[in-house]
């Protein structure tokens, strides 16, 4: 007959094994490599030019990587173009009004590529032509990018497209000699033209040169409203001969807030000027001048006929 000690044992030695197992199944599977991760992809969008104004045509290329553990079979990638959001809010009053319906649209080919397979780690591309509507105001865009793989649908990814109004800013009507005289003073003249149909911010204007002395070489104008214009003028005079550059810039803040400018150059020759021939001194030295004064004593002068 077992007694309760025996028992006690035999139950101590079945946990233990039981415990024992149990470690090492647990050994077992923290060892066996984990399962390979289905492929992962992300996509990186470069546009070409990269600044883009409403009414511009430009090239759109997606850069798609298989940054997951496996192959990605039958990769379909399709542009949404017909959900077209703005994530920046207009930055002046009148842009508040009547934003374009489609601010970005694929042109030529579709909005669809096929890319196939791409191996895990590799990347390929592709590349869409694309349009800004001349109506769409300034600011980031977000679209969508749909990728199909595996006969499945993958998450959208989102992309961003800034667009930014060029100011139609002009130099005109600008007045200044070709040819000047060595520091003698002239006066340049220009008109500074908003030509555009909205305001622009932050207007002023720069002149310099080198070997030049500008009276005013600063001006600043500040908003410069549609169709609207101001005149620059200012005097400047050469210290230095030779062919000579005045450049001409007019600054101004984009919807962004950024600093722009527009830039002149004005090539302008100075010459030394006309040097007087000196004048040759009747005096000689001093026995010239002994001569002289007899001479003039006795009537023997120059002017004598």
């Amino acid at each position: 007959m077992i007694s309760k000690v025996q028992a006690l044992d035999r139950r101590y030695s079945m946990l233990k094994k039981i415990i024992a197992s149990i470690m090492l199944l647990a050994f077992i599977l923290v060892s066996l490599p984990a399962h390979a991760e289905g492929p992962i992809i992300l996509v990186n969008a470069v546009t070409a030019p990269k600044d883009i104004s409403p009414g511009d045509s430009f090239d759109l290329k997606l850069k798609v990587k298989n940054s997951g553990g496996s192959r990605t079979n039958n990769l379909i990638v399709t542009l949404d173009v017909n959900n077209v959001s703005a994530s920046t809010a207009p930055t002046t009053q009148e842009q508040k009004s009547a934003p374009s319906q489609f601010p970005i649209s694929a042109i030529g080919d579709s909005n669809v590529r096929y890319l196939g397979s791409i191996a895990a780690g590799a990347e390929k591309e592709t590349s869409f032509q694309m349009v800004a509507d001349g109506a769409a105001h300034s600011g980031t865009y977000n679209m969508n990018v749909k990728l199909d793989y595996n006969n499945a649908r993958a998450q959208n990814q989102v992309i961003g497209i800034v667009l930014v109004r060029k100011a139609d800013l002009m130099l005109e009507q600008i007045s200044a000699p070709k040819t000047v005289e060595l520091n003698k003073e002239f006066k340049l003249t220009a008109d500074v033209v908003n030509e555009g149909n909205y305001p622009i911010n932050g207007v002023s204007v720069e002149l310099s040169g080198d070997g030049s002395k500008i009276k005013s070489p600063n001006y600043f104008i500040g908003v410069l409203d549609a169709s609207g214009s101001d005149t620059y003028e200012t005097a400047v005079k050469f210290t230095a001969p030779g062919e000579k550059t005045l450049q001409l810039k007019v600054n101004y803040t984009d919807d962004f807030n950024r600093r722009q400018s527009v830039t002149k150059d004005l090539k302008i020759k100075v010459n030394e000027g006309t040097k007087l021939p000196a004048k040759k001194s009747k005096s000689g030295g001093f026995f010239s001048k002994i001569i002289n004064f007899f001479k003039a004593l006795l009537g023997f002068g120059e002017n004598q006929e």
